[in-house]
């Protein structure tokens, strides 16, 4: 089996600053309309990324680095943070709370995903497909 090569790449740093998941849905869209990928990955793509800088923004209060990345018909996108605290998802969520939702969209929307520790903190991630059905 052949591995797939990382085709394309981009990163931006965000403050931790509640514009941060705007700042962060512009970039995404900018980029992946640069690499010609649009529609349904885009939006979910964005979706998923706004729920991570959130949640960076508000438990990590760190700078924060988006990075994206293409793997062939993959996309990666990762959000990174200084802070160790590693997320915890939510088993049950009240149907009246206003937060505890993003990991539970990330798991449901995205290809798969995952928290990878870093020395500096870590880094959330998602992968979704491009590839058109």
């Amino acid at each position: 089996m052949q591995a797939k090569a990382l085709t394309q790449a981009a990163r931006v740093e965000l403050p931790p600053a509640r514009t941060s998941a705007r700042d962060a849905r512009r970039f995404l869209t900018a980029t992946l309309a640069e690499w010609q990928i649009s529609g349904e990955p885009t939006d979910t793509a964005c979706l998923l990324a706004t729920e991570l800088v959130t949640n960076a923004v508000l438990y990590a209060s760190t700078p924060i680095d988006l990075v994206v990345e293409r793997w062939d018909s993959m996309l990666r996108v990762q959000v990174r943070d200084r802070a160790p605290q590693l997320p915890i998802p939510r088993e049950r969520r009240d149907a009246l709370s206003l937060t505890g939702r993003g990991l539970a969209l990330v798991k449901e929307l995205s290809k798969s995903w995952g928290v990878t520790p870093r020395v500096y903190g870590k880094s959330v991630w998602f992968e979704l497909s491009t590839a058109t059905p």
